[in-house]
Parts: C-alpha cells; sequence; structure tokens
C-alpha cells in the first residue's frame, strides 16, 4: 500500500457562518482543543502514514501560509534578544512533537468552487491516486482501511459515508408519553458524504482549465455516479463536521469526551 499518495486538502472557502470579522482567522485555522482544525485533520492522515499534504488555498490563504512559515516559533517557547540593534530569536522549548510532513500551499484563486480548485493542483499530484477531504471535519475513520476498499472494488473514486447527527432533539414515545429524549442524537438509518476521498487522477481530467464554478460535489461526483465508478466507505465511527461557531463549540465538547479518546492520533 502506497503512503507517498498525497493529500488534498480543500481550505480556500470563506467560511461566513463562522468568521467573525476580517481578522478573523479563517475556518481551518479555528481552534478546536487548543490547536487549530486543520492540525486535527493532519494529524489523523500521518498517523496512518500519510504525510504529503497538499493545501488548496483561497480566501484568507495568508495566514494559512503565516501558520505553516511559523509552525515551530507558534509552538515553541522564545527568548529573543534585541541587542546590536536586531531581533535574534532562540527556541528554548519546543512545546510540540516534530512533524515530518511535507505541505505544499497553493494559491487556488478567492472566489474559485471545489471542483475547480482541485483542478488547479492537478499539476501537484504525481501518483495515480490521491486522498482528498475538506478542512472542517474531525474523524476516526480508519485511512488505511479506506484506502484498502478503494483498491479492492477498483473504480475511480470512494467516498466516505457517515451518520450525521439531529439538529433536533430526538423523542421516543409510548403513546403521546416520552420515554426518552436525546440532543443531537446520530440518525444511524441515514448516510451522508462525510468526505475523506480516494480518488485516482482521471477524475479530473473533465474539469476545464480554465473553469471557477466547478463545484465538485455536483457535476464531478454526478457523472461518477451515472458511470458507476463511485463507491461509499461506509464509516461508523466518530465524524462531526463544523459549519457554524455552535458546531465548533459542540466538536470541543465531543473531543474532550469519549468520541476524543477514540480518534488515532489523541
Amino acid at each position: 500500500m502506497n503512503k507517498d499518495y498525497p493529500v488534498v486538502l480543500l481550505c480556500g472557502g470563506k467560511g461566513t457562518r463562522l468568521e467573525g470579522d476580517r481578522f478573523s482567522p479563517p475556518k481551518c485555522l479555528i481552534e478546536v482543543k487548543g490547536k487549530p482544525i486543520i492540525w486535527h485533520i493532519m494529524k489523523h492522515y500521518a498517523s496512518h502514514g500519510f504525510k504529503n499534504f497538499i493545501i488548496c488555498l483561497g480566501h484568507k490563504g495568508d495566514m494559512i501560509k503565516d501558520y505553516f512559515l511559523n509552525f515551530n516559533m507558534k509552538n515553541s517557547d522564545l527568548n529573543i534578544s534585541f541587542e546590536g540593534g536586531y531581533s535574534n530569536v532562540e527556541v528554548i522549548k519546543q512545546n510540540f512533537s516534530i512533524e515530518d510532513w511535507n505541505v505544499k500551499l497553493v494559491e487556488t484563486g478567492e472566489d474559485t468552487m471545489t471542483g475547480s480548485r482541485l483542478k488547479k493542483i492537478e499539476r501537484y499530484i504525481e501518483t495515480d491516486l490521491f486522498l482528498m477531504t475538506y478542512g472542517d471535519g474531525i474523524s476516526n475513520v480508519n485511512l488505511s482501511e479506506l484506502l484498502s476498499f478503494h483498491l479492492e472494488h477498483g473504480a475511480l473514486a470512494t467516498l466516505t459515508g457517515v451518520h450525521p447527527r439531529s439538529q433536533y432533539g430526538q423523542l421516543n414515545m409510548n403513546g403521546n408519553l416520552v420515554t426518552s429524549f436525546r440532543e443531537k442524537a446520530i440518525l444511524t438509518e441515514q448516510y451522508i458524504n462525510g468526505g475523506y476521498f480516494v480518488l485516482h487522477k482521471k477524475v479530473l481530467e473533465d474539469i476545464a482549465e480554465d473553469t471557477l464554478d466547478c463545484v465538485w460535489e455536483n457535476k464531478p461526483l454526478e457523472r461518477l455516479v451515472y458511470m458507476n465508478e463511485l463507491f461509499v466507505y461506509k464509516h461508523e465511527g466518530f465524524w462531526q463536521g463544523m459549519d457554524t461557531l455552535k458546531d465548533r463549540d459542540f466538536l470541543e465538547v465531543l473531543m474532550n469526551n469519549q468520541e476524543g479518546k477514540d480518534i488515532s492520533y489523541v
């Protein structure tokens, strides 16, 4: 199994339901359990041996570049000497494990849609397969099993199906008597697109080079369905997306409870 397949992260969206003002970080840099959500996602992939990342930048991409360029500084204790008229920075204690990642940060446009962003990083994909996910969801998907599943069925694409949570409280009743109540219950009879794709590079061939408005979840995925080239890896474990500040707060709670202990890199 080739663990050199690159992992593409879509991090260019505007995240309008999360950002407070123009100085607030992009969605992928919003912190959960003291770390940006993108760090959690990358640690998850790295824990399965996938350490080559291509990050699709767009809205506030400069903040994402700054995060990675200053990763060591941001996570270390520093001694700064201003002697001689300029600052000399010395790392006196690293407060993190050194990551052996390779990260490409690629500008894909401020208003580019998801499919067009993938097309713009095509030139950096040097293998027949690549992995892809969004920069706003945390899961304990077994990524090694996901890749094995994809290799076994041999189609062009695999997406991970996950169970959504109800946004409303779920009632169980005996007649008109409520026997139990569950807030944000997991809807075990349904699956939604949870991201965590494995894709053959051929899926990008029909996306026009100069387009900005191709939405990956529309025509490209619909075409794969029509061609019988899209399979679903059914994930029954932990998954939670983050579209709003309420989602972020709920994810923080989950990460500090049992669900968070089930994540492989924790």
